[in-house]
């Protein structure tokens, strides 16, 4: 009689059970449908449609124009506004902007329900490029000549001055080289060049901030040569003498002109 009972309760547990469960997959679906429904009748009348687009940067580099930058990414990306924010291709929107050469990478992120939020990181500028033919350019790392001109006002750079420069991709690759060769800090430094030049007969030369020395390096660079232009340097300081021209050509010694020599 016991078992009979039990029996009875375990198959009232049962279908009290399914009954639950019925009840809940009848509202999930619902649930569905609806939010399915709302999905489509809101799409259908443009509530997810982009309409805004919000550029930005991720760091601002010295010597670009930053501004110029949002505003030409901003007209790449024109068409996009009116497109469906999830129907349109995150990787049609990469293809866009990532066209403009100063660009590094850039990261796409839809924003509910009607924005797209587009963050750039420029290419690091290594060195601005002058010549009188091709006016003012800057170089990014690997020496690619970015092509649009900016105003002189926002150089920070050392400048390459020369078509000669503008010409060879290898020798503004070599004057990256030789300046990443050059230290930080100190009286001989990164921060102290204004101007590299070249030519066939006397190699690189640097016209540095201080006291406008000019320094004559030669074919070649070498860290040997820069702590004998820094000793050099150092010393002339130190005598309160101010140094014309340093030669550096030379592989084991500098040879000084003072600014009041010939």
């Amino acid at each position: 009689m016991k078992a009979k009972q039990k029996n009875t309760l375990s198959k009232k547990i049962y279908l009290v059970s399914n009954d639950l469960m019925g009840k809940k997959i009848l509202f999930i679906f619902m649930l569905l449908t609806l939010s399915g429904v709302t999905l489509v009748f809101a799409t259908y009348k443009g509530f997810f449609d982009i309409q805004k687009l919000e550029i930005q940067l991720s760091k601002k580099e010295k010597g670009l124009d930053h501004q110029g930058l949002k505003v030409l990414a901003r007209k790449n990306l024109k068409a996009v506004l009116g497109e469906t924010l999830f129907g349109v291709s995150l990787k049609k929107i990469y293809q866009k902007v990532i066209t403009d050469p100063r660009i590094k990478s850039i990261n796409v992120k839809r924003r509910f329900p009607n924005q797209l939020t587009v963050e750039i990181e420029p290419l690091k500028p290594k060195l601005a490029l002058m010549s009188f033919q091709h006016g003012l350019h800057i170089v990014s790392q690997s020496g690619k000549i970015l092509p649009v001109k900016y105003s002189e006002q926002n150089m920070d750079l050392p400048i390459l001055r020369g078509a000669n420069f503008h010409q060879k991709l290898g020798l503004r690759q070599k004057a990256i080289r030789l300046l990443e060769d050059i230290p930080d800090q100190g009286i001989f430094s990164r921060q102290n060049i204004s101007e590299i030049r070249y030519d066939e007969k006397n190699g690189f030369s640097l016209f540095l901030v201080h006291r406008q020395t000019l320094v004559k390096l030669g074919q070649d660079f070498s860290p040997q040569k820069s702590s004998y232009i820094e000793r050099a340097m150092s010393y002339l300081e130190s005598q309160r003498m101010e140094g014309r021209v340093i030669d550096a050509r030379f592989s084991k010694k500098v040879v000084v002109k003072l600014r009041n020599e010939p």
